[in-house]
């Protein structure tokens, strides 16, 4: 999509807001595109366009002397992208992952029951999630409590990983590019802390939570993590520790010797080692392992890669390019093996694996991402339908969107979503079905629901042809 940003600083505010409505679109500042947002301030007129494919929606704002910029400019986008798109996201116009730390700061200084107003008519967020807020705040207000004036928190930051996964938002570095940094950024890292443990025993602090975060923190190897926990132990003060935390966001990370040895060995007594983003143990897993059985007809919801090939077609509901970047997080791809991905020839060679070869390292694991897709795939003809249930079936959010708008007619509407994913299935079942019988010479219950459907398909064409032609 295309964001223009004319005569205002609230760039980063536009696209927070712009990816909430549009997530799996790219932002560029030129060019053309289905989807081009307009913001332009002009002295206090404030001004919004938004066109979708051939439908366009602009509105204006006269800005008051005691109104916020930002914050106004921010509404007026999401009321034409609401408008345009009919979603309405129910945290309005706030992004991030803390509002609960946002509604400590209203509570503090508007007291709660006009911070609770605040968020629903500034902010333009439910009541359910403003009164989810404050119940988080209440929670955390619990935990604040048991901390005294003289309590702190250690965050011990590692912006390293081993790749950059294609949803990361946060600043960090790969590997791949800057491991020559790691080791002279822990010996730094090693000697800050020691300052640190310095100024905090002459200040009469008490050390209560540890968060190792980043990043990835399992990038470092076992010895370099041995080496920050053994400063900890030794220049602070662990009396009064309650919480030890390593964040393990990539499950490739996390070794027999960097979880048990050096993380439950070498930290407090009670560590916390939190696996936050195992693929394997998500809720996309978990959804897409009951989904994939839907797919097994089509020939790719099998056990290998069944639920990673659910998890991506879901995705693809809301953009289709979302499907190719849910197939490069969940094969451990980077930013470039994606883009490597997009542009390596014919794609159902590439993922049935004639280009790339489906061969296994001597661990198990597929050695890169092209051939862990490959696995998932074991013939062109099981890529190739993947490929065509995703060209047939309903198109992305802003295409949806679109048609609603058009319709009119709520029962249409869900009539066309319905066929159009229902022709998608059929076609793909038949083509795999009939595909696999000529290729292979299986023949299962799912062939001959194949042959069915195409039996109906010429009798339904030939009984409307020869009422075509009794009427000529």
């Amino acid at each position: 999509m295309i964001l223009k940003v004319i005569n205002h600083d609230f760039v980063y505010d536009m696209k927070n807001l712009c990816t909430v409505f549009f997530p799996w679109e790219k932002i560029n500042d030129d060019g053309q595109d289905n989807i081009t947002v307009i913001t332009k301030a002009d002295g206090n007129e404030y001004f919004v366009s938004c066109k979708l494919f051939d439908r366009e929606v602009s509105k204006t704002h006269i800005l008051s002397g005691s109104e916020d910029g930002a914050t106004e400019m921010s509404v007026l986008l999401y009321n034409v992208l609401s408008e345009i798109t009919g979603f309405k996201p129910p945290w309005g116009i706030l992004f991030g992952v803390r509002p609960a730390k946002l509604m400590h700061r209203f509570v503090d200084e508007m007291g709660e029951e006009k911070a609770r107003k605040y968020f629903i008519d500034e902010f333009l967020a439910t009541a359910k999630k403003t009164d989810l807020a404050l119940e988080v705040m209440k929670h955390e207000n619990k935990i604040i409590a048991l901390s005294k004036p003289e309590s702190f928190s250690l965050y011990v930051s590692i912006p390293f990983c081993p790749s950059r996964c294609a949803y990361c938002s946060f600043v960090s570095h790969s590997i791949e590019r800057t491991h020559k940094l790691l080791e002279p950024y822990v010996e730094l890292l090693c000697t800050e802390l020691e300052k640190t443990a310095e100024i905090a025993k002459k200040l009469n602090l008490r050390l209560e939570t540890i968060y190792f975060g980043g990043g990835t923190p399992t990038t470092l190897s076992a010895e370099q993590l041995t080496r920050l926990f053994g400063v900890i132990k030794s220049d602070f003060d662990l009396t009064h520790l309650r919480e030890f935390t390593v964040e393990a966001g990539r499950p490739d990370t996390v070794t027999e010797e960097s979880e048990n040895e050096t993380v439950a060995q070498q930290t407090a007594e009670k560590p916390v080692f939190g696996l936050v983003e195992d693929a394997n143990d998500s809720i996309m897993a978990k959804v897409g392992g009951v989904l994939r059985y839907a797919f097994i007809p089509l020939g790719f919801g099998n056990e290998e890669g069944g639920w990673q090939c659910a998890a991506s077609v879901i995705s693809g509901f809301s953009a289709k390019e979302g499907i190719v970047t849910t197939m490069g997080v969940l094969a451990g791809a980077s930013d470039e093996d994606t883009e490597a991905l997009a542009g390596a020839g014919d794609v159902s060679d590439v993922i049935s694996g004639e280009e790339a070869g489906a061969e296994e390292s001597e661990d198990g694991n597929a050695k890169n991402a092209v051939d862990a897709i490959a696995l998932w795939f074991p013939t062109g003809l099981v890529a190739f339908c993947f490929l065509l249930f995703n060209l047939l079936d309903s198109p992305c959010l802003a295409a949806i969107s679109t048609m609603a708008n058009e319709l009119r007619n709520r029962k249409w509407f869900w009539f066309a979503i319905l066929f159009q994913n229902a022709f998608a299935y059929i076609v793909t079942l038949i083509v795999y079905q009939l595909g696999n019988l000529f290729t292979t010479g299986h023949f299962g219950v799912g062939t001959v629901f194949a042959i069915i459907f195409v039996v109906i398909f010429f009798y339904s064409l030939n009984s409307v042809l020869s009422k075509h032609f009794c009427t000529l």
